[in-house]
């Protein structure tokens, strides 16, 4: 069956690429000031965006923080989105002594190996709230999380950025698997 996904667009250099991790879906993109009522959808994708912080909570971001502490509907954060879904749950984000822009390595909890993913921000999850679950971690603090009792997920890398030696699709391929 065919599943309707909103992809709420945080200002980020790669919503067509996220776009096109779901090929057989039916996809609405959307600025993150304008998000429509979400009962249509199936999942729904937070981008990433570098324009404003998280940790100070621009105004801005209400619509968000409201939709990611009151949806059941399966959500997927990334890298803003991801800090977004950190920020809603009480978790520590702290601010980088420079931005990140590079491969790195992170082992995964889900099949206890190690990955290469492409990261690129300047906050870093160094805490959890008691509800989350860390699942994957590199150096910088934490990469995959997920919500112990709710179908939320995040990646604090860019699954969706297509490196020659990265392996962030087939992490998100086996994370889609277990929420739609």
């Amino acid at each position: 069956m065919m599943k309707h996904i909103l992809i709420v667009d945080n200002q980020s250099l790669h919503t067509k690429e996220i776009a096109k991790l779901f090929p057989k879906q039916k996809i609405t993109i959307c600025p993150y000031n304008k998000i429509p009522d979400t009962k249509k959808y199936d999942f729904i994708v937070l981008s990433g965006g570098s324009h404003h912080s998280v940790v100070h909570r621009p105004s801005h971001y209400k619509k968000e923080l409201s939709l990611i502490k009151n949806t059941k509907i399966p959500l997927l954060g990334i890298c803003l989105g991801c800090q977004l879904i950190a920020d809603a749950f009480e978790s520590v984000i702290k601010q980088m002594p420079e931005k990140l822009t590079k491969e790195i390595e992170i082992r995964n909890g889900l099949d206890k190996k190690d990955y290469k993913v492409y990261e690129a921000h300047k906050f870093s999850i160094t805490s959890l709230w008691s509800e989350l679950e860390g699942i994957a971690k590199s150096k910088y603090g934490y990469e995959i999380i997920r919500h112990k009792t709710r179908p939320l997920w995040w990646f604090q890398f860019h699954p969706e950025v297509d490196m020659k030696h990265t392996q962030g699709k087939k992490i998100l391929k086996e994370v889609l698997s277990l929420i739609i």
